[in-house]
């Protein structure tokens, strides 16, 4: 959401593709079986967003899995999906490869923009620097609200009241471009938030949900997962990536744990969000989570991966707690995964801990 603002900032006008149940079930009409779902829905979102009339695309990679790893994503990205497209759509359009790993994510941004045409002056480098750190506040203002809203959420008395009250702050981010005004939200939702009547005598329960980058920030392929729960049960959800985090804030990922899981669960790099995925595990078993879902898309070894590295931890850790992987493609029924989060859900609420 905000890289389209920050590209508006910049006077570009953007397409912005929406997400919906049909265009999930579309990704195997325009794509290969051997593709994964993020593979896919890249691919499908840049050719929707050709369909509705951009001339220029930037599609992401990441130049360390072409490297040193098993992940198809940088080699589609860099050497197919141009190619591809191209023979689907009649005209002319631009095509940039955007890298966004943390290492040369600001860089990396910098060099398509000079390919566009943009960032010829030193006034262009001035304009960038202020709508880059005006993104990053953003993306730093929403995880912290984010953080708090789910907090606050499972133990709100009205059902829905934070929620709403998250939905305000996000509209009002998206628009806002002046940073004082930004400071006066930021001040003025957390107080709204605070002031929600929670049940202070409920302890509930805690679920995190871990996986793959995608799976993730966007919205969940068949629903929305996470308001799903808070929707059905009094549950705290804990994500512990964020795009900020992960970007601007590498530390935060970071684990006590890290050094002495990593060397005996997880040594090597599988060239994938693996490694990633296995720190957000680490973070969730330091929050005390009562229980970990998993999402990863149908074909993705690295996440596999994890599987096999988390049943490993389940044997020879003895207070691990519940853990449910959610493999999915565009085939996947919403309402089969829905039953098993709602059992899931159910199990954990029954427990003793």
């Amino acid at each position: 959401m905000y890289v389209y603002s920050f590209f508006q900032d910049l006077g570009l006008e953007t397409v912005y593709v929406p997400r919906s149940q049909l265009n999930f079930k579309e990704l195997s009409t325009f794509s290969s079986d051997e593709w994964c779902y993020t593979m896919k829905l890249l691919y499908y979102d840049l050719l929707k967003a050709l369909d509705m009339g951009a001339d220029t695309l930037i599609s992401g990679s990441n130049s360390l899995f072409t490297l040193l790893g098993p992940c198809k994503i940088p080699h589609l990205a860099e050497h197919r999906f141009k190619g591809l497209l191209r023979k689907r759509i009649k005209r002319d359009f631009d095509y940039h490869i955007f890298y966004f790993n943390n290492i040369a994510f600001k860089l990396s941004m910098m060099d398509v923009l000079r390919k566009m045409g943009y960032l010829r002056t030193p006034m262009d480098m001035l304009r960038f620097r202020k709508m880059f750190n005006r993104a990053k506040l953003k993306l730093k203002m929403s995880d912290e609200i984010t953080t708090m809203m789910r907090r606050i959420r499972a133990k709100e008395k009205r059902r829905g009241e934070t929620s709403r009250i998250y939905r305000e702050f996000v509209q009002k981010l998206e628009k806002e471009q002046d940073d004082k005004r930004l400071a006066r939200l930021l001040s003025g939702t957390k107080d709204r938030l605070m002031a929600v009547e929670k049940d202070e005598s409920r302890k509930p329960k805690k679920i995190a949900i871990v996986g793959d980058y995608i799976s993730i920030v966007s919205e969940f392929p068949c629903f929305d997962l996470e308001n799903f729960i808070s929707d059905k049960f009094s549950i705290e959800i804990y994500v512990p990536f964020s795009v900020y985090r992960y970007y601007f804030d590498k530390k935060s990922l970071g684990s006590a744990r890290l050094n002495e899981f990593g060397k005996k669960y997880m040594k090597f790099w599988a060239g994938g969000s693996d490694q990633n995925t296995f720190r957000m595990i680490l973070k969730a078993l330091e929050y005390d989570v009562d229980g970990i879902i998993q999402l990863r898309n149908f074909g993705c070894m690295p996440e596999q991966m994890v599987v096999e590295v988390v049943n490993q931890m389940k044997e020879e850790i003895e207070d691990f707690p519940p853990f449910l992987s959610i493999c999915f493609d565009e085939h996947t029924s919403s309402e089969g995964i829905k039953t098993r989060i709602e059992a899931f859900c159910n199990t954990l609420l029954r427990s003793k801990k």
